[in-house]
């Protein structure tokens, strides 16, 4: 019997180092991870107007795996505004931190009855 694949992760940490939200690759299992980007062009993000925080992980053979992640935190809140990491880790017992960006979020501002944004 063979042993189960390592299946990589993707992990959020906000400026305090406190790990926010943790999301398994189980697409990417028992492949060999090369880079980590956004979905963008910018690593900055507005959360919590629907848009998505959007991440590309590339495997040696140059596929992509798209994984989205919401803004929002273990708990269901969206995070505050502020600076993030996020690491691309190889998974098992002793992952291995394969590569970490840094991205920044604004959260949005919640829309006035007219339709425009009230200042916070």
């Amino acid at each position: 019997m063979l042993p189960p694949a390592v299946v990589p992760s993707l992990e959020v940490f906000n400026s305090a180092g406190e790990l926010v939200p943790i999301s398994r690759l189980p697409g990417l299992a028992g492949k060999t991870l090369t880079d980590l980007s956004f979905g963008n062009s910018s690593a900055t993000f507005v959360v919590g107007d629907g848009s998505p925080v959007k991440f590309a992980v590339r495997d040696s053979s140059g596929a992509v795996l798209s994984q989205i992640w919401d803004g929002r935190s273990g708990q269901g809140g969206l995070v505050s505004s502020g600076s993030y990491m996020v690491q691309l880790v190889s998974g098992g017992k002793t992952g291995r931190i394969i590569v970490s960006k840094s991205f920044t979020v604004l959260k949005a501002s919640k829309l006035s009855l007219n339709g425009h944004r009230a200042n916070r």
